[in-house]
């Protein structure tokens, strides 16, 4: 992942695009892009596109992608928030 526009804010990696904390996401979950396309039931070019940012996310997509790694939608589309849903419970996206 080319971190260029990622920018260290108190500790925490802020990333500038849906498609680097998508790829940065999937690959903290250990997730392929295959696998995670597999996973939610679309094809390994859909995941590419998102994390090139080549094409606008359908909202079905963004809400399986972020079911199945456990990631807030808000932090996944806009950068808001913490990345991490089970963090109050002590887990974390890290």
């Amino acid at each position: 992942m080319n971190f260029a526009h990622c920018i260290l804010i108190a500790g925490v990696i802020k990333m500038n695009t849906l498609g680097e904390r998508l790829n940065y996401a999937r690959k903290q979950k250990g997730y392929t892009q295959d696998s995670l396309a597999q996973t939610i039931g679309v094809s390994r070019g859909v995941i590419f596109n998102l994390e090139k940012n080549k094409t606008e996310p359908q909202a079905i997509v963004i809400n399986a992608v972020c079911q199945i790694l456990k990631i807030n939608k808000e932090w996944l589309t806009d950068g808001f928030r913490n990345p991490c849903l089970l963090c109050r419970r002590g887990a974390s996206l890290y």
